[in-house]
């Protein structure tokens, strides 16, 4: 019976390390991808409302300034949704998707160990969550600036019934 290897077994961690590591990459990229079409679609059907709200007879008086603030929330939605959009992470092809890296080295746990550590500085350099946590704040914002504007404008359809 031959005994392992150490540096197949060295070679393995490494490589786990690497693979999971990317994977969390791969997790951030799709998740900071579905915000940004979130907001994409918070940003049509705000645009939806606001041009039912535009549209819509402007009353007198008191409904008629409840209407512009129904539209000033409406706007200050399309702002927050817009700043969320703001790109805060590069999406760039990192070192550790360059298959020339891979042949820089001609020991596989070198390169393994070298991919593993550039992987996770660009987890740190990226900053993903903090990104991820300010849009999600300003996610919520404009959901309720939207929701605001939307109890104004049937509060102004109910009130203009009587």
């Amino acid at each position: 019976m031959t005994a392992p290897n150490p540096g197949t077994a060295y070679e393995r961690d490494w490589s786990v390390t690497y693979h999971e590591l990317r994977r969390v990459y791969e997790h951030r990229l799709t998740e900071v991808r579905d915000q940004q079409s979130r907001v994409g679609s918070i940003l049509i059907a705000n645009g939806l409302v606001l041009t039912f709200a535009a549209v819509r007879p402007t009353p007198s008086g008191g409904l008629g300034l409840l209407h512009a603030a129904a539209l000033a929330l409406l706007a200050a939605a399309i702002l927050f949704g817009l700043l969320a959009l703001w790109p805060g992470i590069q999406l760039r092809t990192p070192p550790f998707l360059d298959p020339a890296e891979v042949f820089e080295f001609a020991d596989a746990s070198v390169a393994a160990r070298r991919l593993a550590t550039d992987l996770k500085r660009e987890l740190t350099e990226q900053e993903h969550v903090k990104v991820m946590n300010r849009r999600r704040y300003l996610i919520r914002i404009q959901l309720v600036c939207i929701a605001a504007a939307v109890v104004i404008l049937v509060v102004i359809a109910f009130a203009s019934l009587r």
